[in-house]
């Protein structure tokens, strides 16, 4: 569904994935599933998701907005995730690739599309 409504392709879900998902303790309900599956869809760029991509679902789910829904554009809700990840990372580039789970050239080339300081 989040992969129709992005237009992204749907990543490969390898066994490693649904293990993680079956020790991991929800403190909500399904809806905390679902909205880390949506952070991982719209923030990573892994055709293939493992064990470890939960971890980064968390870090992700932590950057959106409260507010956040589909009603807006991607490029808007990029460019909200990236300065709150810069923001959180005092400004440090180099932190914000690692929180944000991409490469240095990918983020300084939407930093300067969203003319980001």
């Amino acid at each position: 569904m989040f992969c129709t409504e992005t237009k992204k392709p749907k990543p490969v879900i390898e066994d490693k994935f649904y293990h993680a998902v079956e020790q991991y303790e929800f403190a909500g309900n399904v809806r905390e599933l679902k909205n880390m599956i949506e952070s991982l869809i719209i923030t990573s760029e892994l055709r293939t998701w493992d064990n470890k991509s939960i971890a980064m679902a968390q870090n992700s789910a932590k950057l959106l907005p409260k507010d956040y829904n589909l009603s807006t554009t991607l490029a808007e809700q990029e460019k909200d995730i990236i300065r709150d990840a810069l923001i959180k990372c005092n400004g440090k580039q180099k932190d914000a690739t690692i929180l944000l789970n991409v490469s240095e050239n990918t983020l300084c080339h939407r930093i300067k599309l969203y003319r980001l300081k």
